[in-house]
């Protein structure tokens, strides 16, 4: 990706932050970058238009994001628009990767939004949604 003088050094300045979040990108000349990764969970067609995005979102952030954090809550909205959503089509493998994926997480109990991504029951808890109780 060939980007102007200006989105190359700001993308420089933020590339440490981007490889945590698995956004695989490394320069490859004055201005030009290789994207070579994107986290699992991303599904984009257009993994550079991804990218263009996340950056004008991260500059929309300027200042007022936090250094310590340096941008990671604009990276986690602009990742989790391009996320698997509810109704969307996976294969089996697809999903058994989804669910890999999920167990090696540091934090897999929420999305970056905060809303969760399991739901523990306990066994009266599932008889009760089934009518099954007084068994």
């Amino acid at each position: 990706m060939e980007l102007a003088p200006r989105d190359a050094e700001f993308l420089r300045r933020h590339l440490t932050v981007l490889s945590r979040l698995g956004v695989g990108l490394r320069e490859f000349g004055d201005r030009t970058f290789l994207l070579d990764a994107l986290p699992p969970f991303v599904k984009t067609v257009q993994p550079r238009q991804f990218i263009f995005e996340l950056i004008d979102q991260l500059k929309l952030a300027g200042t007022g994001v936090n250094n310590l954090r340096l941008g990671e809550d604009v990276v986690a909205k602009t990742v989790c628009r391009h996320a698997v959503k509810a109704n969307d089509l996976l294969a089996p493998r697809e999903l058994e990767q989804l669910a890999a994926d999920l167990r090696t997480c540091a934090m897999p109990y929420t999305c970056p939004h905060g809303r969760p991504t399991l739901i523990e029951l306990n066994w009266r808890e599932l008889e009760k949604k089934f009518g099954r109780t007084g068994w």
